[in-house]
């Protein structure tokens, strides 16, 4: 839902409240109302960071077949065990923090983490 809708639905629900409130002589000020609006759109900015800060879930076996490799090779090349990549795939296990966010990378682009961590000749 956009911001614009949810600070709509916001200021309808505010308008409600002072439309039925129970206290007539303590209705919602044009100051209230923008003072609770600001606060709601602070609550919904930072769900928003929270969300966007956090890696997303992967569907690893998804992953692995897009980009054509066995679990073998996948494990291999990317540094995780097969038991693991097993696990995850399987649903059994799902994979959290550093691997997560490897596997956000890997997902988005998988040439970079590949380049990043290919053993090179000295």
């Amino acid at each position: 839902m956009a911001l614009l809708a949810i600070s709509q639905k916001v200021i309808h629900w505010i308008d409600f409240v002072n439309q039925w409130i129970t206290f007539p002589k303590m209705p919602f000020t044009p100051r209230d109302k923008a003072s609770l609006l600001a606060a709601a759109l602070e609550t919904i900015e930072k769900a928003r960071q929270e969300r966007a800060s956090a890696p997303r879930p992967i569907d690893v076996f998804a992953l692995r077949k897009r980009l054509g490799m066995t679990q073998q090779v996948f494990a291999n090349r990317f540094g995780f065990s097969v038991a693991t990549l097993r696990h995850w795939e399987r649903g059994e296990r799902s994979p959290t923090g550093a691997s997560l966010t490897l596997l956000n990378v890997i997902a988005r682009n998988p040439l970079v983490v590949i380049r990043a961590i290919r053993v090179r000749d000295v």
